[in-house]
């Protein structure tokens, strides 16, 4: 499934504790890790100005290199001059990787992700599935780290959907997940407050029993593939809010759900609910987009 991966860091403490949460990747096929750090104009400014010689950034690098062959990858790195918005969708590409792992705290990554660049920018411009983990710092302590929630991504996946054709190749990874692990699954849609609180009860009930329908059809699907355990979840709310929520509630190691969709009544979401539940969450977050040309 991800047998190639690309892991962008900043060489930060944040990255550091990113790249040892990452092992259990092997259990969905992952093999070979390509070892980014990009290099942009101002962070190129920033290092020629810093304490830091060229050396201790290469060996930072080396220090990653070895994190990740400890958990069993074989492992390239490499240095890009570009920003990482930019040059990671690129590289994806070019070397053929079918997975992006992002840390979302670091020099640039955490500031960049809450105002909407690194992190977001390589999702808007990426057709390779990103995989964000949440990193926080100890309090008054920036340079000590530690991961949010588990580095066993199988515990539980929650899956959120809005039925849409980029939702089912997000649940085509799902599915992949339960061949591979046999991980239990939660299968959530939430139903739009905003609109469903305007609807007359005979539409909510049509609304009901089609989005229950499609539920349980896609249960079906994974218990064939040999899920331990598939529970569905049909609330009504804001979605983003709601999604962080039932992940916190079934304690789920990993959320799944496509970066691009349609909502309730067929509006294009243009990826702002997975993008403000990816902001809001604290769980690891599996974003997957559209094939190219959709």
């Amino acid at each position: 499934m991800f047998e190639r991966f690309i892991v962008g860091t900043d060489l930060s403490p944040a990255t550091f504790v990113m790249a040892k949460c990452i092992g259990d990747l092997r259990k969905f096929g992952a093999h070979h890790c390509l070892l980014v750090h990009c290099v942009s104009a101002n962070l190129g400014a920033a290092m020629a100005l810093s304490y830091k010689t060229p050396e201790s950034f290469t060996s930072e690098m080396e220090s990653q290199r070895q994190i990740l062959a400890d958990l069993g990858f074989s492992v390239d790195c490499r240095t890009e001059f570009g920003t990482p918005k930019t040059r990671l969708p690129e590289i994806a590409v070019e070397e053929d990787c079918s997975l992006i792992v992002l840390g979302t705290q670091g020099r640039t990554l955490l500031a960049d992700f809450v105002l909407g660049g690194t992190a977001y920018g390589v999702v808007s411009r990426t057709r390779t599935p990103v995989l964000l983990l949440p990193v926080k710092s100890t309090p008054g302590d920036d340079q000590t780290c530690a991961a949010v929630g588990w580095c066993v991504f199988t515990s539980r996946v929650l899956f959120a959907t809005d039925f849409s054709d980029i939702a089912d190749r997000a649940f085509g990874y799902v599915e992949d997940m339960v061949r591979a692990t046999g991980c239990p699954v939660t299968l959530i849609h939430v139903q739009d407050k905003t609109v469903f609180d305007h609807l007359v009860d005979s539409k909510r009930e049509d609304y009901n029993r089609l989005d229950g329908e499609r539920l349980q059809q896609l249960k079906v699907r994974l218990e064939r593939c040999g899920s331990a355990e598939v529970v569905t979840e049909l609330p009504i709310g804001i979605p983003k809010d709601a999604i962080s929520r039932y992940a916190e509630e079934w304690n789920a190691s990993l959320i799944v759900m496509g970066t691009q969709g349609r909502g309730f009544l067929g509006e294009l979401t243009v990826g702002s609910i997975a993008v403000n539940t990816a902001r809001k969450t604290s769980r690891p977050i599996l974003l997957v987009p559209p094939v190219r040309g959709h």
